[in-house]
């Protein structure tokens, strides 16, 4: 069932008169302007309160979930991509002083040396490291980067598995 129904609105607008330009006067004209208003739609429109159903929300919703667990992952991989990476450097950082035959007296040098021990020593014995005149060949710490970097990747696929799309 179709309703009509009728508005009516009052425009109003300037004009001028047909006067010449510099004597032209401005007024404003009222007009009244009717037209046609049709509502067809033979489902009424949805309560406008906040506890009405909408068919959409469910979906839009677990996209909005979906959404926030993939920016989540996303942040958790870059996070784990950090760590992953200082570590590395650090070790690489351990490898090369060694290479070069730093001071290990120096204070850079300690530093280096006492927060990559702990990193280390699952790696201590596991190969020979060769030496001469001081310059040591640090052949863990290069197996050490390769499998922390295996680690990270590894840590990363995981958590794409389970939180990526």
């Amino acid at each position: 069932m179709s309703q009509d129904r009728r508005e009516t609105e009052i425009r109003r607008e300037v004009t001028s008169d047909d006067a010449p330009f510099s004597d032209r006067r401005e007024r404003i004209v009222e007009r009244e302007v009717r037209r046609e208003v049709v509502n067809d739609d033979p489902v009424p429109p949805p309560p406008a309160y906040p506890g009405r159903t909408d068919p959409g929300l469910a979906e839009r919703q677990m996209a909005t979930q979906a959404a926030y667990q993939e920016a989540l992952a996303v942040r958790f991989t870059q996070v784990i991509w950090l760590l992953t990476g200082l570590l590395v450097g650090l070790i690489g950082i351990r490898f090369v002083l060694k290479l070069l035959a730093a001071n290990p007296g120096a204070g850079f040098a300690q530093f280096i040396y006492s927060v990559t021990d702990l990193f280390m020593a699952p790696f201590a014995g596991l190969t020979a490291t060769p030496s001469a005149a001081g310059v040591v060949l640090e052949l863990p710490a290069l197996v050490a980067m390769i499998v922390y970097a295996l680690l990270g990747w590894l840590i990363v696929r995981l958590i794409w598995i389970l939180f990526g799309r």
